[in-house]
């Protein structure tokens, strides 16, 4: 995912503190993200999506998206989202347990 971004980076030109500053994302999480000690948020993971005109998708390597047993095909990113949302949830609620 991380590398996705990076190589985008490289090729349209952007540094990562224009990405930054034009996303309003702090640059420690993307220091973070580079040292592999964090994985971007899905918000931010949707501005930069957006800020590249890129599907979510492309941000996840193919043995991510095996990962979920084919569940997300099929289905429209929205739908997707709603999906990981739902993940979210529980996982929340299970923890609160």
């Amino acid at each position: 995912m991380v590398e996705r971004i990076l190589q985008l980076l490289k090729d349209r030109g952007v540094t990562a503190y224009k990405l930054t500053s034009d996303l309003g994302i702090s640059r420690s999480s993307v220091s973070e993200w580079k040292k592999g000690k964090a994985k971007p948020k899905r918000e931010a993971l949707q501005k930069i999506a957006e800020y590249f005109d890129k599907p979510l998708s492309f941000f996840y390597e193919e043995k991510e998206a095996q990962a979920n047993g084919g569940l997300e095909e099929g289905l429209t990113e929205e739908e997707i989202e709603q999906l990981k949302d739902y993940r979210d949830l529980l996982i929340a609620a299970r923890s609160k347990k």
